[in-house]
């Protein structure tokens, strides 16, 4: 709805709950109409705005209707109750004991994923800690997926030790930062070793990890050869 520019009564637009206050000071007249057969004239991707809009603002912009950016929407407003390891085990939400090799598979296909992701210089707290089992592994009573989460932690443990130690890198390429997270240096390499070879995971975990090594060795080669490709055409 728009306000009048005329300061003439009119009674259009006001069965559609004007608050009491906003009545006395302005005349209101329902658009909507107008505004979908203006919408209907544009092509995809197409854009009608104003000399002053700008790719600041575009950044910027809300989509309307969309909840997970415009506060409105009655979904951002349904609190949803996070749990954590403790309260998922305790609600049935996950399972630490009696798992099928599809389902440690599975878990560990997203936990490489993650890891990935991670080294692609996101944080720890928006990828490899999303997955519940890595936050507390001594309440995992499957010795396989115990194993599994003991070896991611230490994995992270290791490359943010060495990323820091060697100091050449931006916050932007590699994030180290816990975010208060426990890495299992309680537990030493040799333990988390014997561990996964006692469980027979050595197998299943080569087979995963060479499946995400080799997309993440063939996107690095594409890029590089991208950049290659540029600078002989510039």
């Amino acid at each position: 709805m728009v306000m009048k520019s005329s300061v003439e009564d009119d009674d259009v637009g006001w069965g559609l709950g004007v608050p009491e206050k906003m009545r006395n000071n302005a005349n209101w007249v329902d658009i909507t109409h107008d505004f979908k057969e203006a919408c209907k004239e544009l092509s995809l991707g197409e854009l009608l705005h104003d000399k002053l809009f700008g790719l600041f603002e575009a950044m910027s912009a809300i989509e309307m209707m969309d909840p997970k950016m415009d506060a409105g929407m009655i979904g951002n407003q349904v609190n949803r109750k996070v749990l954590s390891f403790e309260q998922a085990v305790k609600d049935g939400s996950i399972r630490v004991r009696d798992l099928s090799l599809p389902e440690l598979i599975g878990i560990m296909d997203t936990c490489f994923c993650c890891l990935i992701t991670w080294l692609e210089g996101h944080s720890l707290a928006q990828t490899v800690f999303t997955c519940l089992y890595v936050h507390n592994p001594d309440l995992i009573e499957d010795p396989a997926l115990k194993a599994f989460a003991l070896g991611i932690l230490k994995v992270c443990d290791i490359a943010r030790e060495k990323v820091n130690k060697a100091a050449v890198f931006e916050e932007e390429d590699f994030q180290a930062m816990t975010y208060g997270f426990k890495m299992a240096n309680n537990v030493t390499d040799l333990r988390v070793t014997g561990d996964v070879h006692a469980t027979g995971l050595v197998s299943v975990v080569v087979h995963v990890w060479h499946w995400w090594y080799t997309i993440y060795i063939c996107r690095n080669v594409c890029v590089c050869t991208k950049l290659t490709f540029y600078r002989q055409v510039c």
